[in-house]
């Protein structure tokens, strides 16, 4: 996931982590904000590394809550789940589905998409 995001315009990898149970997650910097980018069902070891999914989740913080809903009415998009997480912030999520293979142009350009709806986000506030 590293080299895959670190090669993408507009993005660059601020940290490498791994959870708890050894799924790979990368802190990603974009769009003048910074979303995470979790591994889901992980097998294997360093590049040998595969998941069946990809979790991409980013939260943002308004000044005012009316601001906040302003912000999750304009982000209604089926390709990326906003919801209120309180009331000055909303959390923007994707989940991708890699099972059986996902091609890396297509992965590139869920995460391209992901990072789109973030900047949209962030311009709002």
């Amino acid at each position: 996931m590293k080299a895959l995001v670190g090669g993408m315009a507009g993005l660059s990898v601020a940290q490498v982590d791994k959870l708890d149970n050894g799924d790979p997650f990368l802190i990603v910097q974009a769009a003048g904000g910074n979303f995470a980018l979790y591994g889901a069902a992980c097998a294997g070891t360093g590049a040998a590394t595969r998941c069946k999914g990809v979790s991409l989740v980013a939260y943002v913080t308004y000044d005012s809550p009316a601001k906040a809903q302003a912000a999750l009415a304009r982000l209604d998009y089926p390709a990326v789940t906003a919801t209120r997480d309180d009331h000055k912030t909303i959390s923007l999520s994707r989940y991708v589905i890699l099972d059986e293979g996902v091609s890396r142009k297509n992965l590139e350009a869920n995460i391209q998409l992901f990072a789109a709806v973030l900047g949209e986000a962030l311009a709002l506030r």
